[in-house]
């Protein structure tokens, strides 16, 4: 995280709301401090919107250099195997008693993409974490997304 706190720092306030809109996540807000209103509760999107965002990056159609956007989802890789890769990101949001997690991502499929945003209640904080990454690869092997398990 405070890494990307420093990040944002340097970029400053006017430059983040600018990508924001460029990119037309969420709600578009900053909030009052640059280096936590992805953390904060500030920064808001819906799981459906964030399915819309995932999409637009699988197809390299966002409004950054094709090398940026592949760069992003080669961070993003979670698991591979002979059909199937798996690309995702955690995030979490914890302030004033509420705690929302996130998994979201996609599956990549000879016969295409699955999309997938998990925003679950983590009132245990920390050790409801892994549930996030537990549900998700329940559901896609459950739909076949994922291949079986060993």
């Amino acid at each position: 995280v405070w890494v990307f706190q420093d990040l944002a720092r340097r970029i400053g306030a006017p430059a983040e709301r600018d990508a924001l809109a460029r990119l037309d996540y969420g709600n578009r807000t900053v909030g009052g401090r640059v280096d936590d209103f992805w953390l904060d509760g500030s920064l808001r999107i819906s799981a459906h919107e964030q399915v819309d965002f995932l999409e637009r990056l699988y197809r390299n159609a966002l409004p950054y250099p094709l090398a940026d956007q592949r760069l992003v989802k080669d961070l993003m890789l979670v698991d591979a195997g002979r059909d199937h890769i798996l690309r995702a990101k955690t995030g979490w949001f914890s302030r004033h008693g509420e705690s929302i997690g996130w998994w979201v991502g996609w599956v990549e499929r000879p016969d295409g993409p699955v999309f997938f945003a998990l925003n679950i209640d983590m009132p245990a904080g920390i050790p409801d974490a892994p549930k996030r990454e537990a549900i998700v690869r329940q559901i896609l092997h459950g739909i076949g997304a994922l291949p079986a398990r060993p």
